[in-house]
């Protein structure tokens, strides 16, 4: 049987870490306890927690995020309930995960911009949501929604994208640069997209279309 290397170990022994949440587990800690260690290391940007005991709940078809032995502790989810093992004893409990979330204020129609006009941070449990919701961290961005969203209803990812730094039928610069020779002209933008990316323009003057790799907000080159 092959030997393993050193080096193989040691990223073996770094992934393992990098999945698993380093805790330390004091003699006497009950179960609440432990799983608030767990959370705020796999959840670290939450704002605030509740955890209460859940009665006579079973945790059906729980995913298992968290297992160290000696002492043996592990701890199952199913969205906002979760299961901790510890010394044989099982104690089950509801989480809620309180996060500012970005949630419409009004009816927001497909593919309008979001603002503080229309959608503003709440906090929401975002374990009881069924998606990965729009946060704090993400609300700086420009962006526009992909389909309806109702007024009072939570902001998620799948719902948004980023509106693209060229637009369609933006004005441009549509410059060409080689050695000490440069010339520039208007144009028009076919297609939207982002920097680096190649789009179709229209030249203001003959009305040809070319394409043309975007350099930064109205400018694109076209000598690609």
């Amino acid at each position: 049987m092959e030997s393993v290397r050193p080096r193989q170990l040691i990223i073996a022994l770094l992934l393992i870490a990098s999945v698993t949440p380093v805790i330390t587990v004091a003699d006497g800690d009950d179960s609440e306890t432990i799983l608030q260690d767990v959370l705020h290391e796999q959840f670290p940007r939450v704002e605030n927690w509740r955890i209460e005991l859940a009665k006579a709940v079973h945790v059906k078809r729980a995913q298992k995020i968290f297992s160290q032995p000696g002492p043996q502790i592990t701890i199952y989810r199913n969205g906002n309930l979760f299961s901790v093992r510890a010394a044989g004893v099982i104690a089950n409990y509801v989480v809620a995960a309180n996060k500012q979330t970005l949630v419409a204020r009004t009816f927001i129609g497909k593919g309008s911009l979001l603002n503080s006009k229309n959608a503003n941070l709440e906090f929401r449990d975002t374990f009881a949501l069924d998606c990965l919701p729009v946060t704090r961290e993400d609300s700086s961005a420009l962006l526009r929604v992909r389909h309806n969203i109702r007024s009072g209803d939570a902001i998620c990812s799948r719902d948004v994208e980023t509106v693209p730094l060229i637009a369609k039928h933006e004005a441009l610069k549509l410059q060409c640069n080689r050695g000490d020779i440069s010339v520039s002209v208007l144009a028009e933008a076919m297609e939207e997209g982002n920097v680096g990316e190649i789009i179709k323009v229209r030249r203001g003057a003959t009305r040809s279309i070319i394409a043309a790799k975007i350099l930064s907000k109205g400018e694109v080159d076209a000598c690609i």
